[in-house]
């Protein structure tokens, strides 16, 4: 049976499931943006450094980036709506954390959590509602789809902004995570009900080589450019980030080399040898990189420059 097939075999309402799958991507989208806002207020109330006001950002980040690809294929062999529902579950339980963090290590650890409950939940949004969908109404749930990571990108902020200057039960910045709290329940409680289970493929091989060395490359492009400039360039930031290019070049070879042999790949073959994948992915590479970037900067500098 296909996942088409046993979603069509389940009394429920696409559409109320695809809401609960936006809420949860939504949380994902908020929660880059809206800590921006608060990284002045938490560096006066933790005593944090510049290079730990950027781990508060890049410990999310990382460990997101590190864990979607994986994430993707765990959710293909165990279960898409398990693995949307666990890295809500965790998401929410880190951003719990991360309002009652007492330390700077505390927060930043908790923030790496909560980028892996990212990584959970947000493949498995678009994997089922391809599926939950007819061809004629998928257009207008992708387009659903966008206008949410349009309101997460500027909701972040303004959310952001508004908690910290309310200061909630002199919580000052703590709201910020606490408020993923009632969202993240909410998700979970209806989402067990309201989204449909598909058949996993439960015969599929996890490729474990290509998920370290995925990780591996990811970790060795990201974590020299967030400590290089503090650090003025030392000698292993630059042999990490030399590194990261035959490390990609070994993960490409093995992705090859399973195609040929018709094993399950981490990344498909087929997606990287399709232009329109490829421009399409650079496009966004270009601008996922520029915009969050630049609300880390704005915020701070707006905050600690001009009040």
């Amino acid at each position: 049976m296909t996942d088409r097939d046993a979603a069509t075999t389940q009394d429920f309402n696409p559409w109320v499931a695809t809401i609960l799958l936006l809420l949860g991507n939504f949380m994902n989208l908020l929660d880059i943006t809206i800590v921006n806002v608060a990284l002045p207020s938490i560096q006066r109330d933790l005593m944090a450094s510049a290079s730990q006001m950027e781990w508060v950002s890049a410990a999310y980040v990382l460990a997101f980036a590190a864990g979607l690809l994986p994430f993707g294929r765990f959710g293909d062999k165990l279960g898409r709506k398990r693995l949307f529902l666990w890295g809500v579950g965790l998401f929410t339980l880190a951003s719990a954390v991360c309002g009652l963090a007492r330390d700077m290590p505390m927060l930043i650890g908790s923030r790496a959590v909560q980028g892996l409950g990212g990584a959970m939940m947000v493949p498995q949004v678009m994997a089922i509602m391809h599926v939950i969908f007819p061809p004629d109404d998928k257009a207008r749930a992708f387009a659903l789809s966008a206008v949410v990571i349009s309101l997460g990108a500027v909701t972040g902020p303004l959310l952001g902004g508004a908690l910290i200057t309310a200061d909630l039960w002199g919580l000052d910045w703590r709201p910020i995570f606490l408020v993923n709290l009632p969202v993240g329940a909410l998700v979970m409680v209806l989402g067990g009900r309201l989204i449909p289970a598909l058949d996993p493929d439960r015969h599929m091989s996890i490729d474990w080589p290509g998920v370290g060395l995925f990780g591996l490359t990811i970790t060795m492009i990201v974590l020299p450019v967030i400590e290089g400039a503090l650090l003025g360039w030392p000698w292993w930031c630059i042999a990490l980030l030399a590194g990261a290019l035959p490390m990609a070049a070994l993960f490409v070879w093995r992705q090859l080399r399973l195609a040929r042999s018709g094993r399950t790949q981490l990344l498909p073959v087929a997606l990287m040898r399709n232009k329109g994948y490829l421009s399409g992915l650079l496009m966004v590479l270009l601008h996922f990189s520029a915009i969050p970037g630049m609300f880390l900067v704005l915020a701070i500098y707006f905050q600690t420059g001009f009040g």
